[in-house]
């Protein structure tokens, strides 16, 4: 918590980054491609309400939007029924070895589209 007695702003960015993470690394989602990472490029959060400590939190992670080298994360932090805080993520495609963007392999948005935000 901050001086203001509440979850400090920071610490929402590392909430986005598990939600993302845990999807990512899901096995059954198997989004792993050889030579292939994803990297945060642009983060844009909207803070809705306060997050008070103690709690238990969820974190919907959906796609969003899908580029010619990037993918767009949609995510929200929810406590109870409230939503804290929502945000887009833009996600671009890495050559692990030259760290150098690359086309989105069309088996990685085969296997996100299932994942899309159908929302409004």
């Amino acid at each position: 918590m901050d001086a203001q007695r509440h979850v400090n702003n920071a610490v929402y960015s590392t909430y986005f980054e598990t939600g993302r993470v845990a999807m990512f690394r899901d096995p059954d989602l198997g989004v792993g491609v050889a030579n292939v990472t994803f990297v945060l490029v642009r983060a844009q959060i909207d803070f809705l309400r306060e997050l008070h400590w103690p709690g238990d939190l969820m974190v919907g992670t959906a796609l969003k939007k899908f580029g010619r080298r990037s993918f767009v994360v949609a995510q929200a932090v929810f406590q109870g029924e409230d939503c804290a805080a929502m945000g887009d993520f833009t996600m671009v495609t890495l050559n692990k070895e030259t760290r150098q963007p690359i086309p989105l392999p069309d088996e990685v948005i085969a296997r996100l589209s299932p994942w899309t935000f159908r929302g409004g």
